[in-house]
């Protein structure tokens, strides 16, 4: 009686939980939220047009493992070239900087479109900017700047 009872309990769980609406699906992210910890934790916050891209040189995988990355496949990681247009932290505009990126899911970045990067944390010269994070196409990135906007007051 009592197994009887835990099946059913089992089955309704399932059916339920087989028909609850998620916000994140396989291979996607919760959307991103700027807010004043992701601003304070951030080594740097830009718009920024993407203009080359390389892979990882034998001394960038060095500089990535002594960060803690040392995980990650390295055949996953590429380096992305930016020209800053608009600054919010770490960089400034004008400046040309580099970003590695997890391209893992495919995510890496179109050349010459411009993103909103919102780099994580540093290995030596290059920024570094999570799978799941706020780091976006511009187009996207209106309500995340407006956020930022009054974050950096």
């Amino acid at each position: 009686m009592k197994s009887k009872r835990w099946l059913s309990g089992l089955a309704l769980l399932l059916i339920g939980l087989s028909t609850y609406e998620h916000s994140a699906r396989a291979l996607s992210c919760v959307p991103p939220e700027m807010n004043a910890e992701v601003f304070s934790g951030s080594a740097a916050i830009f718009v920024g047009r993407m203009v080359d891209e390389r892979p990882p040189s034998q001394l960038d995988r060095q500089e990535l493992e002594a960060r803690g990355l040392a995980g990650i496949d390295p055949n996953k990681i590429r380096l992305f070239g930016f020209s800053v247009s608009r600054a919010w932290k770490g960089v400034t505009p004008g400046q040309r900087v580099i970003v590695a990126r997890d391209t893992y899911w495919g995510d890496g970045f179109s050349r010459e479109a411009s993103y909103l990067v919102v780099a994580e944390s540093r290995a030596g010269d290059m920024l570094i900017t999570a799978l799941c994070g706020n780091t976006q196409h511009l187009d996207h990135a209106g309500p995340q700047i407006e956020k930022l906007e009054s974050i950096a007051r």
